[in-house]
């Protein structure tokens, strides 16, 4: 009884003073945190916590809560003791310049989807890295996929034989947002794989793809700002309810199609096919590596390009000079016989001068990813940059939306959709406003190697050449032609206009109930 008196004495004293060691420790390192940093203002709460951070990645609105910071306390801004962002193209350039001495950060690892592998973006080498991206490009740019151009077009068509069928036929609205899902997913995979998933042939969420992939991207975007909720994540643990490739249903699904597409490559009877996979056997990547490399394809690739074209026809179709100006221009181009025939030809829709602006200014406005993608201020030393010291270990994301929206670099209305800056504005100026906006694709070491491909869609998507809907052959007759049949032969209205769309960011974007209705168009 003694010694359990003694002990039951001592133990409140001993927690007690764990707890003390615990505060004093908290409290000297956050303010050697805070002393590095003290030059960089910020929200003061993000100059002593992560919670900042936390707080808006779990409302989805992390993107808008930088941007606001940036404008109150310029750029860079601090928005956690060791982590700060800009919106500045410069600074963006230097850190992903070829050789550049800043190195990834933990964003990137938490892009890490297959346990067994880093993926292009995960990795963290950079001469590894550098290894990859020199196998990969010739896949991810399409220069080894002869039918790239012809499996586009085919999609399209069964894009736009959906909407006839079901919804303008039945005099039915659409939820755009799931159907721009469909169309990308199924052009991603059939030039991935040789093979699409057929989200537009059945008209319907496969696999409930979208749905749990929409709820685990609020989980990747905390872990890959978080360090502690990316460890947690990676335990034994957690990684028993992992999505696994047996999963019948959700995200688990389509990692499973994607290992079976690539097995079969493999196989002793596979067969060449020249489609992104086999550019990757080609030039050599393992069974394993294909099977990480199609996950990332699945995930970057298709819900990017579908945020992009949902963003830009939400812009067209809400500003009426816009929607007149572009249908002017597609019937002109028609009318002068500058459009091939059965299909517009990538080359054609890039010599549309307007066109290419409303995609430029879709791009603009609300870009397709809004990951920090943040890099780590070299050792030992930091780094200066534009005038600003950046201390050793600091890591620097990027807030490409902010930069999208400046006043000093788009103009006094940045924050209007407003095609004609692209075309109305001297040269010069012109590339000043390229030179930022690509940027969107990444720079240097880390530019987008679908690049070619997303803005090949999105010109496809935004334009169409076709005879009047009322002929229009279906996807069974023909590989027809491209999407904005929808506004040269059909006239749109949003729903419900005072809340067009459901929008929320995880470094990917979630958008959904895009609710619009067509009418067939009387023709001249």
């Amino acid at each position: 009884m003694a010694v359990t008196d003694s002990l039951g004495s001592y133990l409140p004293t001993a927690i007690a003073s764990l707890v003390g060691v615990y505060a004093v420790y908290w409290t000297v390192t956050t303010y050697i945190q805070f002393r590095k940093l003290q030059h960089i203002k910020g929200p003061w709460l993000a100059s002593i916590s992560p919670l900042w951070m936390f707080y808006y990645t779990c409302r989805g609105t992390l993107y808008l809560a930088v941007e606001d910071a940036l404008k109150k306390y310029g750029s860079p801004v601090r928005i956690a003791p060791d982590y700060i962002a800009t919106d500045d193209p410069a600074l963006q350039r230097t850190m992903n310049a070829p050789r550049s001495p800043f190195t990834r950060g933990r964003w990137f690892r938490g892009m890490k989807f297959d346990p067994r592998q880093d993926n292009i973006l995960s990795m963290a080498d950079e001469k590894a890295h550098a290894e990859l991206r020199t196998k990969v490009m010739p896949g991810y740019s399409g220069k080894e996929v002869p039918n790239l151009e012809a499996d586009v077009d085919a999609r399209v068509v069964e894009l736009i034989d959906l909407i006839r069928r079901d919804y303008v036929q039945k005099n039915q609205a659409m939820d755009f947002a799931k159907l721009a899902g469909y169309f990308t997913l199924d052009v991603l995979t059939q030039i991935a794989f040789g093979q699409a998933l057929g989200f537009l042939i059945k008209n319907e969420d496969l696999y409930d793809y979208h749905k749990s992939s929409s709820a685990f991207y609020p989980v990747m975007e905390l872990s890959s700002n978080h360090p502690t909720i990316l460890a947690i994540l990676k335990s034994r643990v957690m990684q028993g309810a992992a999505p696994k490739p047996t999963d019948k249903i959700g995200f688990g699904a389509i990692v499973g199609f994607a290992q079976k597409a690539v097995a079969e490559r493999f196989g002793s009877d596979a067969k060449k096919v020249q489609d992104m996979l086999g550019s990757f056997i080609n030039h050599g990547l393992t069974q394993q590596e294909c099977e990480v490399e199609s996950l990332l394809q699945i995930l970057a690739g298709a819900d990017s390009t579908a945020t992009a074209l949902r963003t830009t026809f939400l812009h067209i179709l809400t500003s009426p000079p816009t929607y007149s100006k572009l249908r002017q221009e597609i019937e002109t181009a028609l009318d002068a016989g500058k459009v091939a025939y059965p299909v517009i030809k990538n080359s054609q829709a890039q010599a549309l001068p307007y066109l290419q602006a409303c995609v430029k200014e879709g791009l603009r406005m609300f870009m397709p990813l809004h990951g920090l993608a943040g890099r780590v201020s070299p050792y030992p030393h930091g780094i200066t940059v534009n005038n600003v010291f950046i201390p050793p270990g600091t890591e620097v994301g990027t807030s490409a939306y902010a930069m999208g929206h400046r006043v000093d670099l788009y103009g006094p209305d940045a924050d209007t959709f407003h095609p004609e800056r692209w075309i109305e504005n001297d040269e010069e100026t012109v590339k000043g406003f390229e030179r930022v906006n690509e940027l969107v694709f990444g720079t240097g070491r880390s530019s987008c190697l679908g690049k070619g491909i997303a803005l090949m869609e999105l010109g496809k998507a935004i334009f169409e050449v076709s005879k009047p809907s009322s002929v229009f052959p279906s996807a069974s007759v023909c590989i027809s032609t491209d999407y904005l049949q929808l506004l040269r032969y059909y006239d749109f209205t949003i729903v419900n206009p005072f809340n067009a769309m459901k929008v929320r960011s995880n470094s990917v974007v979630v958008q959904e109930d895009f609710q619009v209705r067509a009418w067939t168009r009387k023709q001249n």
